[in-house]
């Protein structure tokens, strides 16, 4: 078994000088090596091609050449950028890559030869329960949110060390010649949080989160290293597929314009913005009566989901209505399901938010039952039905055309800024309103026939009509 350090695939050479190396860092950035002299370029040619074992650079820190002193310092500094992998070969064709992938991954791994780690090796392990598995050809990709490295593990040895963490068989049994390396690659991965002692046990801080939870936290703020490539607004698909249009494809022949408030009075009139802050409420009892009628959901609507206006940009347009949206681009879609109203029939109407227009969908009722029912359901025992439901989807794909990573944040935090706007616009008209934290996008899906990872449910908003005293 052996350990190498190699340069990995974010870092390259462009070119080649008398004195110096030229490298190029995720395809944008370029850096400099300069060398006075050739046995010092050789050093680093040799290491950029073909790598280096662990235990010829652990010696380095033993010698004074000048040369080998450089060479020492540059893997560190790369080491410090995270464009070292950790290659270990177990046998032919078994073997791991360990690449650490934040910025913050601090290498322990020469500790081990100062270290007596053996003494501290546990002869059993388990893996975290944050820990994941994805399939890539004949690899396996292990990470974890709590990690700052990726395992790119040959599927042979997988199979191989599964074993111990299903406590099956202890390390010493799958490595029966036990080397220093062997030693190192188990405390690698405890120390990075991958697997841990049968003894472990997590820090009340810890178990408050969800796997889910973590994972998607972590993976959508910045901090891992390759960051400057894979986050944020990198058009991953400008030269592949068209940008996603502005508002959905439609072909409703019926469709119900809604009136539109008159902005100019209600600039001189309506209540301060104070007052509206102030009464905002979340109602969870409504009347029950006639319902909300057509003008009503139409001011509210308007006000506060419309489309102000469309910006032509040249590669994706800027949408503005009264609320933030990441990019401007508004990938948040309505939906009115009406339960009870004066003049629209018990159905999910669809809004377009371009036109202020409402076009009916045609849905069983059993549908519009369990959804409006799934509503009260959620906002607790002692509510009533809400007289409409406003439905949020997302057309994901329109926020994943520009951005990576942070796609499905920038979609929640919209929806957060929907909410708000949508609780201070009711509040305004005294409409009765109630943010809903859950909601099943299978039952939507299924009851509109729309494919609910093309566009899913996001968010639920009760409304209803309540006492005007």
């Amino acid at each position: 078994m052996s350990v190498k350090l190699k340069l990995n695939q974010r870092i390259k050479i462009i070119d080649l000088q008398e004195n110096q190396i030229n490298f190029l860092i995720d395809n944008k950035k370029k850096s400099t090596f300069f060398s006075d002299n050739e046995d010092l370029k050789n050093h680093m040619l040799k290491f950029i091609n073909d790598g280096c074992e662990l235990y010829e650079l652990a010696n380095l820190f033993n010698f004074s050449n000048l040369n080998e002193l450089r060479l020492l310092n540059f893997i560190q500094n790369l080491e410090k950028f995270n464009f070292i992998e950790y290659h270990f070969n177990f046998d032919d064709p078994k073997f791991c890559i360990i690449s650490p992938i934040h910025h913050s991954f601090i290498n322990s791994i020469y500790s081990c030869f100062t270290e007596n780690y053996k003494n501290n090796l546990s002869s059993q392990y388990l893996f975290s329960r944050f820990t994941f598995f994805k399939i890539y050809s004949d690899l396996i990709i292990i990470e974890s949110p709590r990690s700052k490295i990726r395992l790119s593990i040959h599927i042979d040895l997988f199979h191989q060390i599964l074993n111990v963490f299903t406590k099956k068989l202890n390390v010493f049994d799958v490595f029966v010649n036990f080397k220093l390396e062997t030693i190192i690659f188990y405390k690698f991965l405890e120390e990075n949080n991958i697997i841990h002692s049968p003894t472990y046990s997590e820090p009340s801080y810890l178990q408050t989160w969800e796997f889910h939870d973590l994972l998607f936290h972590s993976e959508s703020r910045l901090g891992r290293a390759d960051d400057s490539i894979n986050f944020g607004g990198t058009y991953r698909f400008l030269n592949l597929t068209s940008p996603p249009s502005n508002s959905k494809n439609t072909n409703f022949k019926n469709f119900i314009t809604l009136p539109k408030p008159d902005m100019n009075n209600l600039l001189k009139n309506d209540l301060s913005f104070t007052q509206i802050l102030e009464n905002r409420r979340s109602y969870r009892k409504f009347e029950n009566g006639e319902g909300l009628n057509k003008a009503l959901l139409g001011d509210f609507l308007y006000r506060s989901v419309g489309v102000r206006k469309v910006g032509k940009n040249s590669l994706q347009d800027a949408i503005y209505k009264p609320f933030p949206s990441a990019g401007a681009l508004h990938e948040i879609e309505f939906y009115l399901v009406i339960n009870n109203s004066q003049d629209f029939n018990k159905d999910i109407y669809f809004y377009d938010s371009c036109k202020n227009t409402l076009h009916g969908l045609e849905v069983k009722e059993k549908y519009i039952k369990k959804i409006i029912s799934n509503a009260r359901t959620a906002m607790g025992r002692d509510s009533s039905f809400p007289d409409a439901l406003v439905v949020l989807t997302s057309r994901f794909g329109k926020n994943a055309w520009k951005y990576q990573k942070i796609a499905y944040r920038c979609t929640l935090i919209t929806v957060g800024a929907i909410f708000q706007t949508m609780s201070l616009v009711a509040s305004a008209l005294n409409i009765g309103s109630c943010v809903i934290g859950s909601g099943d996008p299978y039952l939507f899906g299924e009851a509109t026939n729309i494919p609910l990872l093309e566009e899913g449910t996001v968010g639920e908003f009760a409304l209803g009509a309540i006492s005007s005293v």
